[in-house]
């Protein structure tokens, strides 16, 4: 009985490139208008990423049509998975209301009371719309202490 032949990188990345033409495509567009052809450079590797339709649960669709399990869940942000149906009408009941104000709301009351709620360590907290904003404030923080 002979061992069975396993396959090589390179057998991978020609299956990779006969599923995603389209992604291929994409991606030569791509790298002319961003840099390293993804603002999400770090999430794949070479030749180049599968461009994403859609997401459902779970799961996420290339606009080649090849589904994924979606391991990384962007970086767990998504407990819920993509497009969970209470989430989608909770996002558009509010849309339908407005979608950013430069003054404050109600609803951010709400949202840090039930943080504060939850983590006990939270006395108070500011929402911030990055990573870099938010290290701003902490750096302000900081200065001021």
């Amino acid at each position: 009985m002979t061992a069975p032949t396993l396959p090589t990188v390179g057998d991978a990345e020609a299956t990779f490139r006969a599923r995603t033409p389209r992604s291929a495509a994409v991606f030569e567009h791509a790298i002319h208008a961003l840099p390293g052809g993804s603002t999400r450079s770090t999430v794949y590797f070479a030749p180049y990423p599968p461009y994403i339709d859609h997401g459902s649960g779970a799961r996420l669709t290339d606009i080649d049509g090849n589904t994924y399990l979606d391991l990384l869940n962007n970086y767990t942000s998504l407990i819920l998975g993509h497009a969970h149906p209470d989430a989608v009408e909770a996002v558009v009941a509010q849309v339908r209301r407005g979608s950013a104000f430069g003054a404050p709301t109600e609803v951010e009351v709400a949202l840090a009371d039930e943080i504060e709620s939850r983590v006990e360590s939270v006395d108070e907290l500011r929402f911030t719309n990055s990573g870099t904003e938010a290290t701003m404030f902490a750096l302000r923080l900081a200065r001021a202490f």
